[in-house]
Parts: structure tokens; sequence; C-alpha cells
């Protein structure tokens, strides 16, 4: 929009590259906090199956991060195609895993986490790249005070398949429960967080951009992954299963600056979607074996002993009531503290009932606080 429509409206002029893309910016647009005693490792794990025409791209922009302390790790997911020669161009600075057969997302992602050693990690989809910032901002977000989180999640870029930018991903605005703060510089304008604890999203909704817009910590990353899921229940869409997940034990923290892109190229599964506008992406309902609640509701009892010890009762009834059924609840809540089950199991009966009404009234917003956190002291 030109100045002179600008003008016909009654509205200011923007002042120029007052807010540039990420690949733009100046590479310590972000600052970490000084007071860190060093820069925590962060793992990017690389999930590809037949993604080789796109996978340099990927790989080069990971390695290209502004951050100085990264390990890149790749699991090919038993792919036919010439992505063996891609990644034996990246000898000696990236780690790779091969799978005989194609066991899927959610079992490439597994294996990828029992290669890493990060206190942080990410997992990137081969077709989608990350801008140079990437990694420092998620970094800052996890480090600033009062945006403590399990996960953290920015904007992200949609592109087509040659990598022109077609708009950003739509994710939904503040949601009741959420808070806002400012991940702030001397060096650029602040970045705005958005803080969203563990029990707001009852309706189980979309608050965030694709899997390589994600940013984990390790340990709860471990209770999702330790044992290993049914990897068959989540071939596909296991950014629904991770984020769904984390948030549940311990919140996320969406950073309002696109960091990343995801590409739309024709062979994935979002491709077919049309962009039409609006606060959401269009449905993605008609996709097949893309329901992984039934998934983490399998891993919660599964993996109950060290939920149970990590959360505590009242917390570890609360995911209870959010992914399981009320057999399944009562069964694990005798398992873990048989002692307190008379308690227990009606906390969760009066958690399943209040969730519904929460859920009815879900896209009531209210007004932000706004807290200046800064990351550069």
């Amino acid at each position: 929009m030109n100045d002179r429509i600008l003008a016909r409206l009654d509205l200011p002029a923007p002042e120029p590259e007052q807010t540039p893309r990420p690949d733009a910016m100046d590479p310590a647009k972000i600052e970490l906090d000084p007071r860190a005693s060093d820069h925590p490792l962060v793992s990017i794990c690389i999930t590809t199956h037949n993604y080789g025409r796109f996978l340099a791209a990927c790989v080069d922009s990971v390695i290209s991060q502004s951050y100085p302390n990264i390990e890149c790790i790749v699991v090919d997911d038993a792919s036919d195609d010439d992505t063996p020669r891609v990644l034996a161009g990246y000898a000696g600075l990236i780690r790779v895993l091969r799978h005989d057969t194609a066991r899927g997302q959610l079992a490439a992602i597994g294996s990828a986490f029992s290669m890493t050693s990060g206190s942080f990690i990410a997992f990137v989809d081969a077709d989608d790249t990350l801008y140079p910032d990437f990694v420092r901002t998620h970094v800052a977000a996890h480090q600033s005070p009062g945006a403590f989180a399990a996960m953290t999640g920015s904007l992200q870029d949609i592109t087509d398949a040659d990598g022109k930018v077609l708009g950003t991903h739509p994710v939904s605005g503040p949601r009741p429960d959420s808070s806002r703060a400012l991940l702030s510089s001397p060096r650029r304008a602040p970045v705005e967080l958005t803080l969203m604890e563990p029990h707001c999203n009852p309706a189980h909704q979309w608050l965030w951009s694709a899997a390589s817009s994600l940013m984990f910590r390790r340990d709860v990353l471990h209770l999702m992954l330790v044992p290993p899921p049914d990897a068959a229940a989540s071939r596909i869409f296991a950014d629904t299963y991770l984020a769904h997940f984390a948030h549940a034990i311990g919140g996320s923290v969406r950073i309002d600056a696109a960091l990343s892109t995801y590409r739309r190229h024709g062979g994935n599964f979002f491709a077919d979607n049309l962009i039409l506008g609006g606060s959401s992406p269009a449905t993605t309902r008609r996709h097949a074996n893309q329901d992984n609640l039934p998934a983490i509701a399998a891993q919660i009892m599964a993996n109950r002993e060290a939920l149970f010890l990590a959360l505590g009762a009242r917390r570890f009834v609360e995911l209870l009531a959010k992914f399981c059924r009320l057999s399944q609840a009562a069964a694990t809540i005798r398992s873990v503290a048989p002692g307190r089950a008379t308690r227990l199991i009606p906390l969760f009966i009066a958690l399943r009932m209040t969730r519904r009404v929460r859920a009815g009234s879900f896209w009531l917003r209210k007004d932000a606080a706004i807290l200046t956190l800064s990351d550069a002291r």
C-alpha cells in the first residue's frame, strides 16, 4: 500500500524498515542473558523422508545460526532419493542416523532425541528452513525471567516451493489464562511474548505454528519420548503430539516474530489447504491418521510414575483430565497414588466437567498483563 492510498484512508505511512524480516536483521538483534555461565548446548534435529531436493537449504539454515553452541542431527527415515548424497556433503558438520525402513515422523523424532545432548531441542522438517536468529531468540525466551515454560514457539513464514514468502502462518490470539511480555534488547525493538499456562486451551485448539517453529526443554521431552511412544499412531502430524503434550505439562511461550519458514510444495500434507486469510488455517480433519491425543493418553499411562513424581498430584490429575477417559484415569491414579484415589478420582471428574464449560467460553479474550522481561542487563 503506497503513501497516497494511506493518506486517502487517513492512516500514517509506516516508517521504512521499521520491522524487517528476521533474515534481514542484525544477527545480534536479541542478546542472551550475560548472567548465564555459558551458552547452553542446543540440539537441532532434522527429520527427512525423500526430501533430498530441499535438504541442503534446511541444513545450511541450521549450521548458519548466529547462536554459537549447536549440534545438528539428521535422521533419514529410509529415503530412496538423493538424500544420502546430500548428507555426505556435510560430513564433519552434522551427525546422521538412517532408518533401514520407513517408521514415520514420531519414530524419527524419537531416534533423533536419543542422540541429543542439548539442554534445549528443536525438531525441523527437512523441507523447512530456520532464519539465522531462530536459536538465539528461542534460548533468550527460555532464559527470560517470567517466561518459564515447557516449550517456546515462534511465528512462521509460509513459502512456496521456491522459497518465496506467501504470508505468515496464522495463529490464534491471546487465550484466557495467558499474559504478555516483552523480550527486549538495547539494539532493537522488543519482541512480544505470549505466555500460556498449562491449563488454558481446554478445547485442544492449535496455538502455535508448525513443528519447525518449536523448541523444547530436554526434561520435558524425556517425559514424552521415554519410553518410546507408539510411533505407529503418529506416523504424521507428530507436532500435535509434541506441542499438545508439552503445553499440558508445562505451558508454552509464543514468540510473536517469524523465525522460520514452512514450505508448501505439493508433497506435504498441508499443501492443498487454501491460503484464505483469517485467524486460523484451513481444517485438516479430512487428512487420515492425524489424531494424536490417544497416543498422548497411552504415553501418560505408560510413564505415569515419572509424570506423577515430576508434576505432583494435582497437576498430574489435570494432565489426565485433558487426555484420558475416566477408566484410564482411575486405573492410573490407583496405580500411582492408591491411598489418595478416593480424593483424586473425584477431582478428575470435576476437572472434566469444568473443562467442558471452559471450552465453551474458549474464544473469550481478556486483557493481558504487560511485563518487561529484559534479556540484556
